[in-house]
């Protein structure tokens, strides 16, 4: 069986639709935190952790929302997560706020940069460029002369 066709697989497909779905980075953090601890409570049963991640999100009222829930947000046109510490008849309040903001662009001085981590998003293509199949080049590596 490749990994394609096991049960773990499924478990990314649903994580990249969320993801997609939502758009906000905290969410998307947090179910790959929750995915994760799940796996390491059931790693035999990776479809049922599967199913367990897919039920986890879903949209919800104010109104049914209750202490130490995780909420993922919009407010004025930024978004949020956090955690609700305290609900009253008019507010809510939270602890552990995340605020992500989009901006068109930004520029700044070289060296005001802390802790820089850079993604290689083509490392698969580097490490492995006979597994990416993007018309002639492979094409041509792959037929035997």
């Amino acid at each position: 069986m490749s990994f394609k066709e096991s049960e773990l697989s499924n478990i990314i497909k649903i994580l990249d639709v969320l993801n997609k779905k939502y758009r906000h980075p905290s969410l998307s953090q947090k179910l790959i935190e929750s995915t994760i601890q799940n796996y390491q409570t059931i790693p035999v049963y990776p479809g049922l952790v599967a199913n367990t991640l897919s039920r986890m999100v879903g949209e919800a009222d104010h109104t049914e929302l209750k202490h130490d829930d995780w909420i993922a947000f919009i407010y004025k046109g930024k978004k949020y997560s956090g955690r609700v510490n305290m609900m009253d008849k008019d507010q809510i309040m939270l602890k552990e706020i995340i605020e992500i903001s989009e901006k068109p662009s930004l520029s700044f001085k070289k060296n005001e940069l802390d802790k820089i981590v850079k993604v290689t998003e083509d490392q698969l293509k580097k490490d492995w460029p006979m597994l990416i199949f993007d018309g002639e080049r492979n094409a041509k590596r792959n037929i035997k002369k």
